[in-house]
């Protein structure tokens, strides 16, 4: 996560992509109508100065030993963990196994949907969207204000090797991405804009990924 800043205003914003040879990132941003640094951003110019601090997160990721990393990210909270990914993808050594649960409203809201589809040629990578406004405009979905999980038109527009669920990801939805036979340290890394609801945030959701507290990270 890099912060910039505008005098007193402090905003987060998430990076994809860094160079720090070049001293170059790319920050992904959800411009607010309303939003004070969203207004600021959309008026900046080339070669304009802008203050950032960062990038701020708290894991850094060892190939050795091989890992079972489940990462929980929403909306734009997916964009630092692609860079992990990458890592552990383009190490043909790191035999670490990664679950990317990413949620969104719907999937016109998925960002880096390419990406992910490109990550999902690899064996050790799984991901599942979780999509609960997803609504087609077939008059049952329309009726119950968001799609069937075998809606036809939702099955239509995923692309091969893509899961989506119409619900929303909770404790007991995490458990089933267990697998007990794989083996590897469990870590879980949630994207910082993920909201725990009451009852199943990360202290409680170790338990059901078998993941010990020192393992739980927050980006």
């Amino acid at each position: 996560m890099s912060t910039p800043r505008v005098g007193c205003l402090l905003r987060p914003y998430s990076p994809y992509w860094s160079d720090f040879v070049a001293k170059e990132f790319r920050i992904l941003v959800k411009l607010q109508p309303e939003g004070p640094m969203s207004r600021h951003l959309q008026a900046v110019q080339p070669d304009d100065l802008l203050e950032f601090r960062g990038p701020i997160g708290q894991y850094v990721h060892d190939p050795q030993p091989a890992k079972c990393i489940y990462i929980i990210a929403q909306g734009v909270a997916i964009a630092p963990t692609l860079p992990l990914v990458r890592q552990v993808l383009d190490n043909e050594e790191d035999m670490s196994r990664l679950w990317h649960l990413v949620c969104a409203r719907d999937l016109q809201h998925v960002y880096f949907r390419e990406e992910m589809l490109e990550f999902a040629q690899f064996w050790n990578y799984r991901s599942c969207l979780y999509l609960p406004h997803q609504q087609c405009d077939s008059s049952a979905c329309q009726e119950a204000g968001h799609c069937a999980q075998q809606c036809p038109q939702l099955r239509d527009n995923l692309r091969y090797k893509e899961t989506a669920k119409v619900s929303r990801l909770d404790a007991a939805e995490l458990a089933t991405h267990l697998n007990p036979a794989i083996p590897g340290q469990r870590v879980l890394i949630v994207g910082w804009r993920f909201k725990f609801s009451k009852d199943h945030r990360p202290n409680r959701n170790h338990n059901h990924l078998d993941v010990h507290p020192a393992n739980i990270y927050m980006l």
